[in-house]
């Protein structure tokens, strides 16, 4: 005897992979059941979605949420019954599923959970440390404890002329072009290492001008949509990972560390870099260490581990999707040697912010982080590049309005870049399951 329902519009998205699928799962008339999805963060940020499967209804959400019969009953069902299912008790790691005393149509339930995580606060903030040039590592008690392996670890730099800056992050060697001669072989940049659950260790370059300041951020991260787990590489190895996340990779914040014997969890010459004449202990003149992504799809990311390299045996890539960001630069062409100031309209306190920045090139590198930051190829420079070429981008000079972005002069890998800002001092939640 409807009069509501006259018209009905059936719409179909086609969602990215769910950060929890519980699979097809039996349930008892008048049974609860308790699923342990562990996915983490603030549960106000999910999306839930139930579905029930049956024999004579396929798949189907028939009385969703439970409806009690009357006396003129659904065909195959009697008067009073009390049907369909629903789910509530959701927290940030288990949810519970509950089918009604008489239900035809939820012998199997399916709950898929999609989570954008929010940046919020860190949960530690070393704020802005002095670094001494080719000083001992300063080491930091950030005291958070847990499992580190589920930290998300944000490090930038502060200095006279570049202001909050990731200039040669990570570590590089200049070349003989550098700045005209005047600053060959200098070692610039700084880097994190020896990760664990209580402390982390910076280190600044013994050339640097860039990391007068440095400054640690650790969030206790929500499980991640995708963790490839630590995958062994040889030395000169490129893997190919399969995340199968789908949907907009403008939705993704990736994260990769290393992990060596004598290192721990690091990012010593994350992007790639290739030494000089002064190599760090254990390394040799004109070595090419490090690691990077590249070839980012919403199907795979491809690793590579440098020839000579000795920090990155092991790699991680762990891969969120992420609330819609406050300001996103969009792809953003440079030419090689080009800076460019993009103002953005975020305000507020630019120390408030989370970062991210991705190259794209044609070819085979695709959305990269291949020198990021920047390096200068050495003696043996890859297929394609001479000896000294200067490659790579990096950001600097962060305000509340604006940020420069820079590509070197004989890159090949950032033909474009996309800056994204997130300002953690805003709670509101944008999720963007569809664009």
């Amino acid at each position: 005897e409807d009069n509501y329902a006259n018209q009905v519009r059936i719409r179909i998205w086609r969602r990215p992979r769910p950060t929890y699928d519980s699979g097809w799962v039996s349930i008892n008339q008048d049974q609860a059941k308790i699923l342990a999805h562990n996915i983490g963060g603030d549960p106000e940020h999910y999306v839930v979605d139930m579905q029930y499967r049956s024999g004579n209804s396929g798949v189907n959400q028939r009385y969703y949420g439970g409806a009690d019969f009357g006396a003129n009953p659904a065909p195959g069902a009697n008067p009073n019954d009390r049907v369909a299912a629903y789910w509530r008790s959701l927290n940030s790691n288990t949810i519970t599923v509950y089918r009604r005393p008489e239900d035809i149509y939820a012998p199997e339930v399916r709950i898929r959970i999609w989570h954008y995580w929010q940046p919020t606060p860190p949960d530690y903030d070393s704020g802005w440390v002095s670094l001494a040039p080719g000083a001992a590592a300063t080491n930091l008690i950030h005291g958070l404890g847990g499992n580190a392996a589920n930290y998300l670890v944000d490090m930038q730099y502060n200095s006279t002329g570049s202001g909050i800056n990731q200039r040669y992050y990570g570590g590089a060697d200049f070349g003989t072009k550098a700045f005209n001669g005047t600053r060959t072989d200098d070692r610039v940049g700084a880097y994190w290492r020896s990760l664990n659950n209580n402390t982390i260790a910076l280190f600044r370059r013994a050339e640097d001008d860039y990391a007068a300041q440095a400054r640690i951020r650790i969030w206790k991260m929500p499980r991640p949509d995708y963790d490839s787990g630590w995958v062994a590489l040889n030395q000169n190895q490129a893997r190919t990972l399969v995340h199968g996340l789908g949907g907009d990779i403008g939705d993704y914040l990736v994260d990769m560390q290393y992990r060596s014997g004598n290192s721990g969890v690091n990012q010593r010459y994350y992007g790639g870099a290739d030494f000089g004449t002064n190599p760090a202990p254990g390394a040799n003149p004109n070595d090419r260490v490090g690691a990077y992504w590249r070839t980012l799809n919403s199907n795979t990311i491809t690793v590579y581990r440098r020839p000579d390299d000795i920090y990155a045996p092991e790699v991680r890539i762990r891969i969120w999707r992420v609330a819609k960001p406050d300001y996103d630069s969009g792809w953003v062409a440079l030419n090689p040697d080009q800076a460019r100031t993009l103002g953005h309209p975020v305000g507020g306190n630019p120390e408030l912010y989370l970062m991210a920045m991705w190259q794209q090139a044609t070819g085979v590198n695709g959305v990269n982080q291949r020198h990021y930051g920047g390096a200068d190829f050495g003696v043996n420079p890859p297929s394609g590049y001479s000896p000294d070429d200067r490659v790579g981008a990096y950001w600097r000079s962060l305000t509340s309005s604006s940020i420069a972005v820079y590509r070197r002069p004989e890159d090949g890998f950032a033909r474009w870049v996309r800056v994204r800002i997130w300002d953690y001092s805003q709670r509101v939640y944008l999720p963007l399951l569809q664009k």
